[in-house]
């Protein structure tokens, strides 16, 4: 999809005319291990129509989310660069240039707060070997994947 965004989730209730924005987010791990990297929205449809004659406008809350459920999938930007680089040390004798592996990618996001477009930087860490200190947007590196140097 391209030009989309998830500012805002909600289904659109004809019956009433409104758009219910009230659901739940589930990450398939709590679900199955096999469904790790998945996020699941669920929804909890209600109906408050002016037919009582006709069952299907007037439905009851149950507060139980599984009426539509949605599968959110991971999305990987398309034209990322992989960058790969070496800390270089002061004995220059480790050339294997995996001390940070990062992909990085652009896209021109719409801001909220800035109420316009504005070209971002896509930053994914894959790989962190070094042993001297690293940043990456201010992030020392081997401190987001857990380890030390």
């Amino acid at each position: 999809m391209l030009n989309s965004s998830t500012y805002s989730f909600a289904y659109y209730n004809s019956i009433d005319s409104k758009f219910h924005e009230t659901y739940i987010i589930v990450d398939g791990a709590t679900i199955s291990e096999d469904l790790s990297g998945f996020y699941y929205v669920g929804f909890d449809f209600y109906a408050n129509g002016d037919n009582p004659s006709n069952k299907n406008m007037i439905v009851d809350r149950d507060y139980i989310f599984n009426d539509w459920i949605i599968r959110i999938s991971p999305a990987y930007l398309k034209n990322t660069k992989r960058i790969i680089a070496e800390d270089l040390g002061l004995l220059h004798t480790d050339f294997d240039y995996n001390d940070v592996v990062f992909d990085i990618g652009l896209s021109n996001d719409w801001i909220q707060q800035l109420n316009s477009n504005k070209l971002v930087a896509h930053i994914t860490l894959q790989a962190a070997g070094g042993t001297y200190p690293l940043y990456i947007c201010d992030k020392e590196v081997h401190e987001l994947f857990g380890v030390t140097t």
